[in-house]
């Protein structure tokens, strides 16, 4: 809670390790003065951005692109006489969130990076003395809203040595969205009666595209594969519908991870896209190329019930706790509507 030798520090804690929209979040506040503050005000903030970079041309150029998604204040308390008295302060709190909001979102490799982040903030300003302030990251998560999985029918091309045949296929997955914990359950109805081909082989993939714009209204995309998995086919004159339908699953517990962290979302910088695409595989020699098909599919992250651990209490801690101050973004107010980037090290 600020520095070692620090004669007025401040520090916030929440007690979720994710929250959804609308929901509160509990925490406190933690203050120690040495002195007394000349200031008036405890503040608490409610920050969101979402920034991308990614390289442009030249090793040394970035495309950048920045929107300040949300800014709120509201007073925690307000001491009148103006000036916070010497002390240690234990100050719970809870804090409604606004309804509405995007979902977080953090990708970062070579190439690029794209963040979706949200901040509680912490904030005393003394007369003509910097800023007393501290900051928690907010994970904010939409709970999952899946309905039943979209049908998708193709008669997918089989290229011979001198001729084209198709078969058809009836996909379908059983929900329009999972989280990271899930596994989608893909079924396959397939009339291979005319192809005069073996599908010996059905790879599905789950890829994902990137779509990030700039400030300047540049944009870029990236294709990135996620997970695979591989099933037997149907094999040549046969069909395999009803009873013969191939139904298989697709693991995402070795991407969890990525998937939880870059969920489905489009806003005016990023776009984020996952789709579900069937690759078929026949060995007959006289198959030059077999056409495939896609299922668009939403990755939703997981909510996250663990607890944040307290902080460590420094000596000499003997603070005056206080009754929960009740905040809600309703009582709060808007400021800087059209606000500057937010402080980068924040």
């Amino acid at each position: 809670m600020g520095g070692k030798h620090s004669v007025r520090s401040i520090l916030i804690t929440a007690d979720q390790a994710s929250s959804a929209p609308g929901s509160n979040i509990t925490g406190k506040i933690y203050m120690k003065f040495e002195k007394p503050v000349r200031a008036s005000t405890l503040w608490l903030k409610f920050k969101g951005k979402e920034l991308v970079y990614w390289s442009a041309g030249s090793m040394s150029a970035k495309a950048k692109g920045l929107t300040n998604l949300i800014n709120l204040k509201a007073a925690v308390m307000i001491w009148e006489n103006g000036e916070i008295p010497s002390g240690d302060y234990e100050i719970p709190y809870a804090y409604t969130l606004p309804e509405n909001l995007l979902n977080s979102f953090h990708l970062e490799n070579p190439h690029y990076s794209a963040d979706i982040t949200y901040k509680l903030k912490v904030e005393i300003e003394p007369e003509k003395h910097k800023k007393i302030k501290n900051s928690v990251t907010v994970e904010i998560y939409n709970p999952v809203q899946a309905k039943e999985g979209i049908a998708i029918s193709s008669n997918i091309p089989v290229g011979h040595c001198c001729s084209t045949r198709r078969f058809r296929i009836n996909a379908q997955l059983d929900k329009t969205a999972y989280s990271p914990l899930e596994k989608p359950q893909v079924s396959m109805e397939i009339n291979n009666s005319e192809s005069g081909a073996n599908l010996d082989w059905i790879t599905l993939s789950l890829t994902r595209q990137i779509i990030l714009h700039s400030n300047k209204k540049h944009h870029t995309f990236f294709n990135e594969p996620i997970a695979s998995h591989k099933v037997k086919g149907c094999g040549k004159g046969k069909i395999c519908e009803k009873e013969s339908a191939l139904i298989t699953f697709l693991n995402l517990e070795k991407t969890q991870k990525t998937l939880h962290n870059a969920p489905t979302i489009k806003t005016g910088k990023i776009e984020c896209i996952y789709k579900l695409n069937l690759d078929f595989t026949s060995h007959d020699a006289c198959v030059k190329n077999i056409g495939y098909c896609e299922i668009p599919i939403i990755i939703c992250p997981h909510i996250m019930e663990v607890p944040k651990p307290a902080p460590e209490a420094p000596p000499e801690w003997h603070p005056v706790t206080y009754d929960m101050q009740r905040l809600s973004y309703a009582y709060a107010e808007a400021y800087a509507p059209s606000a500057p980037p937010l402080e980068e090290d924040e």
